[in-house]
């Protein structure tokens, strides 16, 4: 989703149902200037996606008209649509990790991530023969002692961040890439 697609679905979802919010109060939702926010809203009026009526002198209401409506709904499918492609693709690249570590004989993993990240990989394991031995944050990896992997252990790097310092860390200890951890990126 482009950046206008992005505030023009934000444009909507502030209006829909809120016909009372003022150019200030949308100007700060959707993170713009007052003077932009007027032309992002005059685009959207010009376009039959919003309508607005005065209800006093210095007051207007905004509200979605059907083909704005229709053009919310447009937006709403796509975003969806390219953030099941996303998680698809990434549960793919996951699950080719899982198949290499699991052919190279590691049974469990002890995991390093975080957030949504983290979530999608505890989503997969039930998708591998592998075991979440453990889950740790990358904050509390670089803070602790690390684990005593067993034979049939590994970890499971997986940020969104630089792991630069991460790798860094547990070389300085002497694990190595793919013996010791592998990264998801």
């Amino acid at each position: 989703m482009n950046q206008e697609e992005q505030r023009t679905l934000s444009l909507f979802e502030a209006v829909d149902g809120n016909e009372r919010i003022s150019q200030r109060q949308l100007a700060q939702e959707l993170g713009l200037s007052l003077g932009l926010t007027n032309a992002f809203l005059q685009t959207a009026l010009h376009k039959g996606w919003v309508r607005a009526r005065q209800v006093s002198a210095r007051r207007w209401a905004y509200f979605l008209t059907p083909e704005g409506f229709r053009e919310k709904s447009r937006l709403t499918m796509n975003y969806l649509r390219r953030t099941m492609n996303s998680f698809h693709e990434l549960k793919t690249l996951i699950l080719q990790h899982f198949t290499k570590l699991e052919r190279q004989g590691c049974q469990r993993i002890h995991l390093c991530s975080e957030g949504d990240l983290r979530e999608i990989i505890r989503l997969c394991l039930p998708l591998s023969k592998l075991e979440l031995f453990a889950s740790i944050s990358p904050d509390e990896l670089l803070k602790r002692p690390l684990p005593i992997l067993a034979q049939d252990e590994c970890m499971f790097l997986a940020v969104l961040q630089d792991q630069g310092p991460l790798i860094l860390h547990l070389q300085q200890h002497g694990w190595k890439v793919g013996q010791h951890f592998v990264c998801l990126y």
